[in-house]
């Protein structure tokens, strides 16, 4: 979005399909297919009336793209989970799954909530080394906050409801439209953020064992109080490093209004790295990933 000549005059960047800005397409996850970087998956929705949702996918590294429309019943697309080349899964506004097996040229509903009015599927992904398991978090329903877990590459999924009693209960939902970027799987493991409500700190919670069991734990947050803070996002460099960067709901510019937070024991406890707070601002700032194989952050 926000492309012009000047910047492609100046910059390596450039546009690889005019046609998606013509139809005032908000662009919000992105994908490679995990053993061939030429094949992209991105997803989106339109900003008009109607607010169609997109799964856009090229095969040539960028080059060229074709366009999958999805009935969602009006919702958007969160984001999408790649298993390999032909097979993807997205979660949607409407509390839907979707999976396709050849390529986007076809999609079937996999998995739907049973109490749509409170759908939003927050976030989706692959667990493991050969992706056979998937996960995904949504937010809560009058079963309490939802987790499901498929373990045939997306096809059937299975509620998950032996969750902590603090995390199940209805009312305490997941990410707050992070376009699935509060999920997290390294190997095995699965950790996600969890926003508590206005009267409790957020907290996070994690899977050790692809999603059969999970444990919760609070985030201290900087200024020692709750004060209504969500965590956009979380992203581990393994089973032990992380980052996480939060947000006040209906954030304002007081100190403390989006925390960056970083763990070093698998998500128990997490520091903080730095606040908003006079030059050190880091207001809208929404997401902090490791660069594998290096000490750098990228926020």
């Amino acid at each position: 979005k926000g492309y012009s000549t000047a910047l492609a005059a100046s910059s390596p960047w450039l546009p690889v399909n005019p046609a998606i800005a013509s139809q005032g397409v908000s662009l919000n996850s992105v994908e490679y297919s995990p053993k061939n970087s030429n094949v992209i998956w991105m997803t989106g929705r339109s900003t008009l009336a109607g607010k169609s949702a997109y799964v856009f996918r090229s095969v040539d590294g960028g080059a060229n793209w074709s366009q999958n429309t999805i009935p969602t019943g009006g919702g958007g697309v969160t984001n999408i989970a790649v298993r390999n080349d032909t097979v993807a899964i997205i979660g949607t506004y409407s509390g839907q799954i979707f999976r396709t097996q050849n390529g986007g040229a076809k999609w079937d509903t996999v998995y739907s909530y049973a109490t749509p009015a409170v759908a939003f599927m927050d976030g989706i992904a692959y667990v493991g080394g050969n992706r056979e398991t998937a996960i995904a978090i949504g937010d809560a329903d009058d079963l309490g906050s939802l987790i499901a877990r498929s373990t045939d590459g997306g096809l059937t999924w299975t509620r998950i409801t032996a969750l902590p009693a603090e995390d199940l209960s209805a009312g305490k939902y997941f990410s707050f439209a992070s376009y699935g970027q509060a999920i997290s799987a390294v190997g095995n493991s699965i950790w996600s953020t969890w926003y508590a409500g206005s009267a409790f700190n957020p907290r996070i919670v994690k899977s050790i064992d692809g999603g059969v069991t999970w444990t919760g734990a609070s985030i201290a947050l900087p200024g020692g109080t709750a004060n209504n803070y969500f965590f956009r996002s979380i992203n581990m460099a393994g089973d032990s490093i992380g980052y996480a960067v939060g947000r006040r709901v209906g954030g304002t510019t007081t100190d403390f209004d989006n925390p960056l937070m970083k763990t070093t024991n698998g998500g128990t406890t997490w520091d903080s790295l730095s606040v908003e707070a006079g030059a050190n601002n880091i207001q809208k700032v929404y997401s902090a990933k490791p660069i594998p194989g290096t000490n750098q952050v990228v926020a």
